[in-house]
């Protein structure tokens, strides 16, 4: 999970209150999200998401249209996310630290970890439990696709690390390698909090947007 930052004018399809799902809100949505799932950071197409209410609607029927609530969500992650709002909330990514208060982490061989930096951080604790019941946790197959294609961004980002270290700069091929690790970890790519917990090289966070 990353930042978000959202548009600052709602749709104005919203101010109607009668649907959350206009062209213009998913229009909205899909470029403020950076055309990724706002959960599990895979990509999604603008005609195949759907949009999420953080505060799940049947519990909170009044923010059903309210443009702060509304996230650009892939299909997976909208259908397996619990209706109801946890105790103590769970971290808003327009609003909140994500990324300061999250340890979002990838190991070698794939396995994904999400914790709270404070344990005392009841939303960030609470986000994190989700993250990872969303990322397979509970679902073997779910988990194993996520894993593969994780493991696909991370080698081929080690790759282009590591060719990098062997080009010059004035070398036409190191430019062009440095560009596609640049997007690779960008935020507009997929999995980038979990890519950059394994780049943590001085060449690579320079390339952090």
């Amino acid at each position: 999970m990353i930042r978000i930052e959202r548009s600052p004018v709602a749709p104005p399809s919203l101010s109607a209150g009668n649907h959350y799902d206009g062209a213009d809100v998913r229009e909205a949505l899909f470029r403020d999200a950076r055309a990724k799932c706002y959960l599990c950071e895979q990509v999604v197409v603008q005609s195949g998401f759907q949009i999420d209410h953080l505060q799940p609607k049947g519990q909170y029927p009044l923010r059903t249209c309210d443009w702060k609530n509304l996230f650009c969500s892939c299909p997976k992650c909208n259908n397996k996310r619990k209706k109801t709002w946890p105790s103590g909330g769970l971290l808003v990514p327009d609003v909140d630290d994500v990324e300061g208060r999250l340890r979002q982490e990838i190991d070698h061989d794939g396995t994904v970890s999400f914790s709270a930096r404070d344990p005392n951080d009841s939303a960030a604790s609470n986000t994190a439990s989700e993250l990872m019941r969303l990322h397979g946790s509970e679902d073997p197959v779910l988990r194993k696709d996520i894993e593969n294609a994780l493991l696909k961004c991370l080698q081929r980002a080690y790759l282009l690390r590591q060719e990098l270290k062997k080009l010059h700069k004035e070398d036409e091929s190191w430019h062009r390698k440095r560009l596609e690790l640049k997007r690779l970890l960008g935020r507009g790519a997929p999995f980038t909090a979990l890519l950059r917990s394994r780049m943590q090289d001085k060449l690579s966070k320079k390339l952090f947007d």
